[in-house]
């Protein structure tokens, strides 16, 4: 099946989790639960809010225009995860494979953990940004700067992580911990 909110000043929130298997195109979507996509998800100039606790986001290979996660969410990126327009991290966003930013990217209190089981490159925010809270809990894998970053808050790397800056530039404004 397929659901297209053309209107480009409508709302939809959905209360639990998003599964899509056919053609889903939001001009604006608010969701408190997981998002799990295995078709064809069109962004389109929308913006995707996420509002769940301990939830997962399945992007399926499609790119988020706009995707915001708020304070209080916890999302779990299973698969690469792509946005084009504006990131928003003021919740928690555990990155578990990669993770594209051609846009721009805000993290006023947010964290962004990168604890995959594969190779990671945490990249340069677009446009100078930085990153708030940046935790890397990958113990299987090393986890790679792609570019210089800067960090206002902690800077977390977990017991058994690999974190390896390469020839990039950490610009800390906080505290480095190693748990």
């Amino acid at each position: 099946g397929s659901f297209t909110n053309a209107a480009t000043s409508a709302n939809f929130t959905i209360g639990g989790g998003v599964t899509n298997s056919g053609v889903f195109s939001p001009a604006t979507v608010s969701i408190s639960g997981s998002f799990s996509n295995s078709a064809t998800f069109t962004a389109g100039a929308g913006t995707v809010t996420l509002k769940g606790a301990n939830s997962s986001l399945t992007s399926g290979g499609s790119s988020f225009n706009n995707l915001t996660i708020i304070s209080s969410a916890i999302y779990s990126a299973l698969d690469s995860l792509s946005v084009s327009g504006a990131l928003g991290v003021e919740g928690t966003l555990k990155v578990k494979n990669g993770i594209t930013m051609s846009g721009t990217f805000t993290s006023t209190a947010g964290v962004m953990e990168f604890s995959g089981t594969a190779v990671q490159t945490v990249p340069q925010p677009p446009g100078g940004a930085s990153y708030h809270d940046l935790h890397i809990e990958n113990t299987i894998a090393v986890v790679s700067l792609g570019g210089d970053i800067t960090v206002f808050g902690v800077i977390s790397i977990g017991i058994s992580a690999n974190f390896n800056a390469q020839a990039y530039t950490v610009n800390l404004i906080g505290n480095w911990t190693n748990d």
